[in-house]
């Protein structure tokens, strides 16, 4: 990818970014010239790797560990991003856990550790990076999902990440007195790991109300994100937009 500078001198924090949607953001901020720190829950190797990618591209990459479902991991996380590059103006919120079990083998200690993945971390690493974002200079993107259009057995993910739809406008509004802008994009059928562990029939299910009629790629996301942090985006707030070739 051609290294260009839209992002130059900012510094960008993405959670769960040693594979997947977030390596594919974390590589594109770091080609549109962000300082870019890649964080990881228990993959090191993999995490190294995409900060070795970044810097082989003439880019700046940090890895660091951290539990996004623990608050005091999340807040030392933003604390330690802000130090590697001396302040922090994006945080993507993309770490999450995936999973489901029918409504009646849903036990308390699921549900804690899903809400926790999906929907605590988000509240909890964009009020830390709020803390230290600069005044009109600080943007949030919190990655959603179209799954909870229909839920099927899975009942926790797509309820997490249907309330992450609504904090993004709490949280925008929240913010938008010091210009700090805060939007989802809600990726469909994309060709991740978390994909290719979901049953076939699902997939084919989910296929078929796809009008674009194939799964999207990791890099189609990120592009997204890119244009959501930039001063392209200025003007946009409080959204959620869907990347899933037209599902419905």
């Amino acid at each position: 990818m051609t290294m260009s500078m839209h992002l130059a001198g900012r510094v960008a924090l993405v959670t769960g970014a040693s594979r997947g949607i977030g390596a594919a953001i974390a590589l594109r901020l770091a080609a549109d010239g962000a300082n870019v720190v890649v964080n990881y829950h228990s993959n090191r190797e993999a995490a190294d790797g995409i900060v070795h990618e970044i810097v082989s591209r003439g880019g700046n990459a940090h890895a660091l560990q951290a539990d996004i479902k623990q608050v005091a991991d999340v807040e030392h996380l933003i604390v330690e991003a802000t130090r590697l590059y001396g302040g922090l103006n994006i945080l993507v919120n993309n770490a999450g856990q995936a999973g489901g079990r029918p409504l009646g083998e849903i036990d308390e200690a699921l549900f804690d550790s899903m809400i926790a993945a999906n929907l605590k971390s988000v509240l909890f690493a964009s009020q830390a990076a709020a803390r230290v974002f600069p005044d009109n200079a600080g943007a949030i993107v919190n990655i959603g999902s179209l799954g909870h259009r229909h839920p099927r057995q899975s009942h926790l993910y797509p309820l997490a990440k249907s309330a992450v739809e609504f904090l993004t406008i709490s949280l925008a509004n929240a913010l938008a007195p010091r210009g700090v802008r805060v939007n989802a994009v809600s990726p469909g059928l994309i060709d991740t790991d978390m994909l290719r562990s979901f049953p076939p029939d699902l997939i084919a299910e989910f296929l078929a109300r796809t009008p674009l009629g194939r799964t999207g790629k990791p890099e189609e996301i990120a592009t997204v994100v890119a244009f959501l942090v930039s001063d392209d985006a200025s003007y946009i707030t409080g959204e959620t937009i869907p990347v899933g070739g037209g599902f419905r």
